[in-house]
């Protein structure tokens, strides 16, 4: 009988954006979650889940730095993860100011680091500064600003496909970058030279997922040279990106305000992804501002 691979799941992110959800979350699909172990077992702990004996095939780990000495070990923790041979996903938790501190206040819990930083306030900024370096090594990031317990668990089983094993997951994001590049991006495209559907009257108030404002964009001759490249591209990319060992790829296509070109493109290239047999989710980020 074939040894399954082994999946890891590393949870990051401040305390009070969800993880305590995003751990009840992956223990509710089977994984064996483990929250704030020392960072010096966590090796010793993935060692043993590799050894061909474990019945251990999909592991969580909610990670907590409360120094820098934790930061530190963490990095080479997670440095060793992403290239040891595993499916590796890191999600990283954030959310803002003003969200945290209702929710510490509505639980009446105490901030990990309060002990030294009695204002809050304080404690979210030292605690955002010390997680700051680890951020980038994350494969996405979720605000949990304005979502609920509900929402936050269908991110967390549309982004983490652990039930179909070790087949790379693309998600498809569209974005405005008048709002600012998604952190969980691996490769941005801009579609701001294509006509703008913005600067037609009866499209203006009307979004990509419309088929007006999709047929504006898509009949464009541009518009199908573009698909027709990045489809090519994607052809060439994926392969390869899975046979690396990758788990996880985030292409997001940015146009101005991320309600009409970016997401029409974005629809149109998941009907490819979809032909092709390719494990995806999308995703407008900006379609509601």
């Amino acid at each position: 009988m074939p040894v399954q691979p082994l999946q890891i799941v590393v949870i990051l992110g401040l305390s009070g954006s969800g993880k305590t959800t995003a751990v009840k979350a992956l223990r509710d699909r089977g994984v064996f979650c483990i929250d704030n172990l020392p960072p010096p077992l966590i090796s010793q702990f993935i060692e043993q889940c590799r050894q061909p004996s474990s019945r251990l095939h999909r592991v969580g780990l909610c990670l907590e730095v409360r120094s820098e000495e934790d930061r530190r070990d963490l990095m080479a923790i997670l440095e060793e993860l992403r290239h040891g041979g595993s499916p590796c996903g890191v999600v990283y938790l954030y959310a803002n100011d003003e969200t945290l501190i209702r929710r510490f206040k509505e639980t009446r819990s105490t901030h990990p680091l309060a002990e030294h930083r009695p204002l809050l306030e304080d404690a979210i900024a030292e605690e955002s500064d010390l997680l700051a370096p680890l951020r980038p090594l994350a494969t996405h990031e979720i605000d949990t600003s304005h979502l609920s317990i509900h929402d936050l668990r269908n991110r967390l089983a549309a982004l983490l496909p652990l039930d179909g094993g070790s087949a790379l997951h693309v998600e498809l994001l569209s974005f405005g970058f008048k709002h600012g590049l998604p952190y969980e991006a691996d490769t941005v495209m801009d579609v701001r030279f294509l006509p703008n559907p913005y600067f037609v009257p009866d499209l203006r108030d009307h979004s990509g997922e419309e088929d007006a404002v999709a047929r504006f964009v898509l009949d464009q001759a541009d518009s199908q040279a573009f698909l027709g490249h990045l489809r090519t591209f994607l052809d060439f990319l994926l392969p390869r990106y899975q046979k690396e060992g990758k788990a996880y790829f985030t292409l997001a296509i940015g146009c101005t305000g991320g309600r009409h070109r970016s997401v029409a493109i974005v629809n149109a290239l998941a009907g490819h992804l979809e032909n092709q047999g390719i494990p995806f989710t999308t995703r407008h980020r900006d379609l509601a501002r």
